[in-house]
């Protein structure tokens, strides 16, 4: 017998070398095995078109599915590829055999944490230590949004993004809460731990208990927000649905009335986070339908949404890629005619806005954002 292989052998079998599985990842493990290797799910990856023309090396969703998910255990040698997916669930959605891709890339993500944490991105890293150490996952003192009423009935949880981001555009979303008639809570320098979930991490406790005893300090049983992030996360999470009642801005205002507002030719994007993986696309369509005659749908919409590129954590790995999936988007809208570009997700907002030029005839906005500004210009 060679004895060197099989000391060799004998090695790769160490606790050093072998990747643990839980009963739910195993199951994954074989719902991933299904793939029929069709490659449906490479025309609509935003990711794998846009970085045919760059020097960015990314295999698309066939591979995630039908390789990496079976190179164990070494997996983590293809650690730029699942840290450059959106996970934005385009590539789910049209599959036939319906196999979760965005869900092998966040357990691999996971894996390569627990495994050779050395190989997650720099930002993604920088981001958990922010979170923990400064409540965002900026590291940065957030900028107050507005003053809080007196007894609260809901809370506005802004997020990290609006806040440091689109300053503006929380401000306003803020203000039309009160503008109907709430008393409203804000939350304005707080994570919701989210965001690390999406890096491969787990999400602090720290983070939910932070959260957890500012609504408790509030005496409110519901939160509001506009990031999709922060509502999967709070509805997901048990802790925090032990404590309160959460809710994406667009269900809450497509509950209510109201009025025709505007004459343009307005579009909506919907937030992969919100459309795919939460079922939102009838509420904000809802309220448009009411408030703009002259709504029109890009191609892709709904559950077959195009992505903006900022999910995943592709914006803090590969900005300009990230961008540029943007003016793809973007640009499908103005190609439309569209004067108005409407989400309600501050990540898509921020990429569209960087994404446009100055010589663009189209404005983007966050909708409970339009919606205040026409109600204030109606009001004076």
């Amino acid at each position: 017998m060679d004895h060197d292989a099989l000391s060799r052998f004998k090695s790769q079998l160490s606790s050093n070398h072998i990747v643990p599985f839980t009963a739910e990842e195993s199951r994954l493990l074989d719902i991933f095995s299904t793939c029929i290797n069709c490659g449906i799910c490479l025309t609509a990856c935003e990711v794998l078109t846009a970085t045919t023309t760059t020097p960015i090396e990314y295999p698309g969703p066939r591979a995630i599915a039908i390789s990496l998910s079976r190179s164990i255990p070494e997996f983590w040698t293809s650690h730029d590829v699942v840290f450059h997916c959106t996970m934005c669930g385009a590539c789910e959605a049209v599959c036939p055999s319906a196999i979760p891709i965005p869900d092998i890339v966040a357990m691999l993500r996971r894996k390569v944490a627990e495994q050779a944490p050395g190989l997650i991105p720099k930002s993604h890293n920088a981001m958990m230590s922010n979170v923990i150490e400064k409540g965002n996952i900026y590291g940065a003192e957030l900028e107050s949004i507005g003053d809080s009423d007196s007894n609260p009935d809901l809370a506005y949880f802004a997020g990290c993004v609006g806040v440091f981001m689109e300053h503006e555009s929380v401000s306003q979303t803020a203000a039309l809460l009160k503008l109907l008639g709430n008393r409203v809570a804000i939350i304005d320098d707080l994570c919701c731990g989210g965001p690390c979930e999406v890096g491969g991490f787990e999400i602090p406790e720290i983070a939910t208990e932070r959260v957890i005893e500012r609504v408790k300090s509030l005496g409110v049983a519901k939160i509001l927000t506009s990031c999709p992030r922060c509502s999967i996360t709070f509805r997901n999470t048990p802790v925090y649905r032990e404590h309160f009642q959460a809710e994406h801005i667009t269900e809450f205002l497509s509950r209510l009335g109201w009025p025709e507002l505007s004459d343009r030719k307005i579009t909506y994007h919907d937030p992969c986070e919100l459309s795919r993986i939460q079922s939102i696309t009838q509420e904000p369509r809802t309220v448009l339908g009411k408030i703009a005659p002259n709504l029109i749908e890009m191609p892709h919409n709904r559950d077959l949404t195009a992505c903006c590129g900022a999910g995943g954590g592709l914006r803090g790995v590969q900005a300009r890629l990230s961008i540029g999936i943007a003016r793809k988007r973007l640009e499908e809208a103005i190609d439309l005619g569209a004067q108005v570009l409407l989400t309600e997700c501050y990540s898509c907002l921020h990429n569209f806005v960087n994404a446009r030029r100055s010589t663009d005839h189209i404005e983007v906005f966050n909708l409970s954002q339009y919606l205040y500004q026409l109600l204030a210009d109606r009001g004076k």
